[in-house]
């Protein structure tokens, strides 16, 4: 066979040879690398993740990992999925790293079914950015000025629990990076906690840029605001609807559009000082949320829309399954608190609990409202906000050999207490601002109410 008889058998050979099969790559907690990556042999998840190539599956098996720098997916694994092992319990990812811990940013990929918690400030827990669809995640950050998730670009976060602890906190920071990709929040539960703290926050990076974060069936919750537009390099919006969130704002140069469904009343969950967000029964948003690019589960893999309508927030209602065995709790629980307004002067005379303002300088006192699962009585405690000092990442109080040591916020409980006795569902009453006859000095509190083995807690303020 001459020259060009064998280089068109070659040719033809390629053409017909197979393209290259996506692979599945294994990580494990004490797994080591960098391959073979297989179930048998699995590597560490930097190298699972950095390793991977176009449309690879990287399977995340359970157990604890830590991280001592930010972990990425490779930038060659278009398409690729990545998550947890669906059939045991989702991997914790944890780590004290600045930036962000664990990103996702390789465009048509997917991310589900991971729980990452960072401790560094001035960072988030998860990163995504443009194309990357983010599912039933679970992202912390336990520090001052950091994010659960950060979502950049058209990054689409949906049936996700997103929660931030600490000083200017926020839940997730949405922020335009392209000229026109807008961001998707669907089925979010944002939480934020701490002074000055934001359940969502968004702004733009990008010079020219028209950045839009399409909020639905969300809940939204930060100490300060629950929803904050920043005003960036480029124009800047949120556009919201069928959402649960309270308060909000538009800073001058961005928008903030509201659609049908919104809804103020504070959410039911079964024991969010646990972190537990799941929506408890006769909580607003059940059956209040649209069919908008719904995925086919919630955060817990229970179908969507089990109701009437789909839940607002990353959970999804279970209807109790009816036993005749079955019998309710003879004792309630607490779930949920709200102190309004937060900011007050203390009664001059008077028990805790008042029937009426007398003061005409209103406002004097506040109004409680709780909800309980049955009927209880709920134990009200007050907790004053101080500066302690950190010690062996604990925050104590200040003394004279720890006077140099960080500052630290820390809440001091005061000796009295008072109860109130409430039936299922929501109760209120009016807090005078006094405990065992005395009135609160001006400064920062929290009010705390526990019953059954729940808790919650709101800060408040008094004034002069």
């Amino acid at each position: 066979m001459g020259s060009r008889g064998g280089i068109a058998v070659f040719v033809v050979a390629l053409a017909l040879a197979p393209a290259a099969q996506a692979a599945q790559r294994y990580a494990a907690p004490a797994g080591a690398g960098p391959q073979p990556c297989s179930a048998a042999a699995p590597c560490s998840l930097k190298d699972a993740l950095g390793g991977a190539k176009a449309n690879d599956e990287v399977i995340v098996t359970a157990g604890a990992y830590s991280l001592s720098a930010p972990t990425d997916l490779s930038p060659e694994a278009t398409g690729a999925y990545v998550h947890g092992d669906f059939a045991g319990p989702r991997p914790t990812i944890t780590g004290s790293v600045s930036s962000y811990l664990l990103g996702v940013s390789t465009a048509k990929s997917r991310v589900a079914y991971l729980d990452i918690t960072n401790a560094a400030e001035f960072s988030g827990a998860f990163k995504c950015d443009d194309e990357v669809t983010v599912e039933r995640m679970r992202m912390v950050n336990k520090a001052r000025v950091a994010f659960g998730a950060q979502a950049f670009g058209s990054c689409l976060v949906r049936d996700s629990v997103a929660r931030a602890e600490g000083e200017q906190s926020a839940g997730i920071f949405a922020a335009g990076q392209s000229p026109s990709f807008p961001g998707s929040f669907r089925n979010v539960t944002a939480i934020a906690t701490g002074p000055k703290s934001i359940g969502m926050r968004v702004s733009s990076f990008a010079v020219g840029s028209s950045y839009t974060a399409f909020v639905r069936n969300s809940i939204l919750s930060g100490e300060e605001f629950d929803l904050r537009s920043y005003s960036g390099v480029g124009a800047v919006g949120i556009d919201v609807a069928y959402s649960n969130f309270d308060t909000f704002k538009a800073e001058p140069g961005t928008t903030f559009s509201q659609g049908p469904g919104n809804q103020a009343t504070p959410p039911l969950f079964l024991d969010a000082p646990a972190g537990d967000y799941r929506e408890a029964p006769g909580s607003p948003t059940v059956d209040a949320g649209a069919a908008d690019q719904l995925a086919a589960t919630d955060y817990d893999g229970n179908p969507r829309a089990l109701g009437a309508a789909p839940d607002i927030g990353a959970f999804e209602l279970v209807p109790p399954t009816s036993s005749a065995t079955s019998t309710p709790s003879p004792v309630g629980t607490i779930r949920s608190l709200d102190v309004s307004p937060r900011r007050f002067r203390a009664a001059m005379g008077g028990e805790a609990v008042i029937s009426r303002v007398t003061n005409p300088r209103a406002p004097v006192g506040t109004t409680v409202t709780y909800s309980l699962s049955g009927a209880a009585t709920v134990v009200f405690k007050v907790e004053r906000k101080t500066t302690g000092r950190r010690v062996k990442g604990k925050c104590v109080a200040r003394t004279r050999a720890n006077r140099e040591r960080n500052k630290c916020r820390l809440y001091i409980l005061l000796p009295a207490n008072f109860n109130q006795t409430g039936a299922a569902g929501r109760n209120r009453f009016r807090f005078s601002g006094r405990l065992a006859g005395k009135p609160l000095k001006p400064g920062s509190y929290r009010l705390a109410g526990n019953a059954g083995p729940a808790a919650y807690r709101r800060t408040f303020t008094i004034v002069k």
